[in-house]
């Protein structure tokens, strides 16, 4: 009996439809890989693009800042201003970030605020708006004095300053500094620049009188408090018949008056507000607080029921503080125990 020997199969034999998926997936994997690696070419093409335009772009002068234009600056000379922004024409116009510029110059002792801006033609645009300068004085060396309460010494850069702003002398301690700039806040530029000296001036009722000598040769006498009248200075000053008089700023901070200068008049016994202990009361700034007294209409003194002429009360900060309807409420009778009683 004749035995056969299995055939054996070399190859598996795949189906045309099998094999068909099998090349579709291969081709569709080296789509795939084709494109992946025809976008990371396309991007790094893009990138060396970019890094060559902007290395050219760096090179030629186009990319400089062409200008830098300062406004606002009334003391600060052009070169300080720029100096401290750290803008030049060497720069790149876009990497001179505006608010890292302003940044820099809100840092400077002298400048309250900044606006920077890019221009059109890579010109930038620097606005500052500076401090405002009381005066200067001597301590161990030239000080200026702002009205924020804060004292610099006086840099080179600025030395005419000297010129444009007043001289003071007296208040010394930290205290009255502070007093003095703070009652600067609101007197105007233009006036401050109009002030010779300011000097600190003992007017009996007051140690720390401001006595202030315009360039015009006119004085202005003040406390901390009324010293904002100063801004009326010349409105005042045009209807002083005797040019040689003083103009006295009152407490109440709205009215003003003209008499002899101090040093010209012979001195002046005051009334002062005591307290139960018979000691002078003094307001919040320290002065010895002044009786005055009502004065009607027909310039005569008001006077109460028992025949006392009626004051001009304190409040709690040592300040008159005055009935605006007095004549009114004087002819009401509603004054007839000497203080204001209403019905």
């Amino acid at each position: 009996m004749e035995i056969k020997e299995k055939e054996t199969i070399d190859e598996f034999e795949v189906p045309d439809s099998v094999q068909e998926i099998f090349d579709n997936r291969k081709n569709q994997k080296l789509i795939s890989i084709f494109r992946k690696t025809k976008s990371n070419s396309i991007r790094l093409g893009l990138f060396i693009a970019t890094i060559i335009l902007l290395v050219i772009y760096y090179l030629l002068p186009v990319s400089r800042v062409k200008g830098v234009n300062i406004t606002g600056n009334v003391y600060l000379p052009d070169d300080y201003v720029q100096n401290i922004s750290r803008v030049s024409t060497k720069d790149i116009y876009y990497l001179d970030i505006p608010i890292l510029v302003e940044q820099r110059l809100n840092n400077d002792a002298f400048i309250q605020s900044s606006k920077v801006t890019l221009e059109s033609g890579n010109v930038i645009h620097i606005d500052i708006k500076e401090k405002k300068i009381v005066g200067y004085r001597y301590e161990e060396e030239p000080m200026l004095l702002m009205s924020d309460n804060t004292k610099h010494v006086m840099k080179s850069d600025f030395l005419d300053i000297i010129s444009r702003v007043p001289m003071i002398t007296g208040f010394e301690n930290d205290d009255q500094t502070r007093m003095l700039t703070t009652a600067f806040k609101d007197v105007d530029r233009s006036i401050i620049e109009d002030i010779s000296e300011i000097t600190q001036y003992d007017l009996g009722y007051d140690a720390q009188g401001i006595c202030v000598l315009m360039r015009n040769g006119g004085y202005f006498i003040a406390n901390y408090r009324s010293l904002p009248m100063v801004n009326k200075y010349y409105e005042l000053y045009n209807y002083l018949k005797d040019k040689n008089q003083c103009i006295y700023a009152d407490d109440s901070q709205d009215t003003a008056y003209a008499k002899a200068c101090p040093w010209d008049e012979a001195p002046i016994e005051h009334e002062y507000w005591l307290d139960e202990d018979g000691n002078p009361l003094t307001n919040a700034y320290g002065d010895k607080a002044v009786v005055h007294y009502y004065i009607l209409k027909n310039g005569k003194y008001a006077y109460d029921m028992e025949g006392n002429k009626i004051k001009i009360p304190l409040n709690k900060q040592g300040f008159e503080e005055v009935d605006e309807d007095f004549e009114e409420h004087y002819e009401a009778g509603y004054y007839a125990t000497g203080v204001l009683q209403l019905p």
